[in-house]
């Protein structure tokens, strides 16, 4: 609009053929603005609704699961046969994966606004917060679950478990980020970055399962990929032509892992039920810490044409330097011998030696 005024906006469409909803316009808008006559600070605010699709996933699973094509039997107490291993699902009802009738593509709103400060004519820093909002989100649902309080029988018998893909959930994120890029140090270039923020929602995503399938209101907890500190550095150093670095480098609070009885009390076929008074995700892992490093020595076979001369790059890469065990996959069953433990990890340390030829 001005020298120090921008202002972009646009729109997209999305629609599948297996949801009914088809008003899923997704607007947004941005602005920009310089105050001062150097440029040297900005402001920006912005905004945006977008829509997720689902992915092939739940339409397989409704094509496949649709009582006859591919047959799903969960037995559970008193319907669990003596002889198992003759079990051949004759005479027993077979679950069925539908698509909730009212079921939409999730929507999310996301929002945000950042002030910029020039610190020198190659460096900048800015203080910026972003909001998300989804609605619609994605989950599971038993509609045949047994009802409390004797948890003895399905309400509908001529149906095992009859699973509802629906958008119900719904999640909230608040952060404010802090970033400097660009030459941060003499002879040292790239991006240090700072999060502090929150994710809460009450689903886990297109698979997830509410503990009470019959009353899944109680889901509301942190999000599956919430850490409320992330500090997160990519850089360069050129020290000289035979020091020549890459560095990232990552500081995470742990991610959250969901804490059940490890029983099935209300025989719905998992075992999934929370303690009383447990949210969804209530336990927390350690800090995962990652340092990589890389170094590199570039020749040229004619130096006085660096544009368009032939070269030969040389690398050495070091992932996970320090060797660190950061650890994931927790098992949050109270049964479990191993509660509170990890069954995984990220990758160890690892070197890589690189060649490459570029003409």
């Amino acid at each position: 609009m001005r020298p120090n005024l921008s202002i972009s906006g646009g729109f997209r469409y999305d629609w599948q053929n297996y949801f009914g909803d088809r008003n899923n316009i997704q607007p947004r808008l941005a602005i920009a603005y310089a105050p001062d006559k150097a440029r040297r600070w900005v402001l920006r605010v912005g905004g945006g609704f977008f829509f997720e699709r689902s992915g092939p996933g739940p339409i397989f699973d409704i094509l496949r699961f649709n009582g006859s094509r591919l047959r799903r039997y969960v037995l559970t107490g008193a319907s669990v046969p003596q002889d198992v291993g003759s079990f051949d699902g004759t005479g027993f009802p077979t679950s069925i994966h539908r698509l909730d009738p009212g079921v939409e593509l999730p929507g999310v709103v996301q929002f945000g606004a950042s002030v910029e400060r020039q610190l020198s004519k190659r460096s900048l820093l800015s203080v910026a917060y972003n909001g998300t909002r989804g609605v619609q989100q994605f989950r599971s649902r038993d509609g045949n679950v047994p009802l409390p309080p004797s948890f003895t029988r399905r309400p509908d018998p001529a149906v095992n478990v009859l699973r509802f893909i629906e958008s119900a959930g719904r999640l909230e994120g608040n952060s404010l980020e802090i970033t400097l890029r660009g030459d941060i140090a003499p002879r040292v270039s790239g991006m240090a970055q700072y999060v502090f923020g929150r994710t809460m929602s009450d689903t886990g995503g297109l698979n997830w399962f509410p503990a009470s399938s019959f009353a899944p209101a109680g889901e509301w907890g942190r999000a599956d990929t919430d850490r409320r500190h992330q500090f997160n550095l990519l850089g360069t150093v050129s020290a000289h032509r035979w020091l020549n670095f890459g560095v990232s480098a990552s500081v995470l609070t742990g991610p959250p892992f969901n804490i059940t009885t490890g029983r099935d009390e209300n025989q719905d076929g998992m075992a999934i039920d929370r303690p009383a008074s447990i949210t969804r995700n209530a336990g927390s892992g350690p800090n995962v810490i990652g340092l990589d490093i890389r170094w590199y020595r570039e020749f040229r076979f004619k130096p006085s044409k660096k544009e368009k001369s032939p070269s030969v790059t040389v690398s050495l890469d070091a992932f996970n330097v320090l060797n660190r065990v950061n650890y994931q996959n927790y098992i949050g069953a109270l049964t479990s011998p191993f509660f509170g433990r990890a069954v995984a990890t990220l990758p160890p340390r690892r070197l890589q030696i690189g060649f490459r030829v570029q003409f």
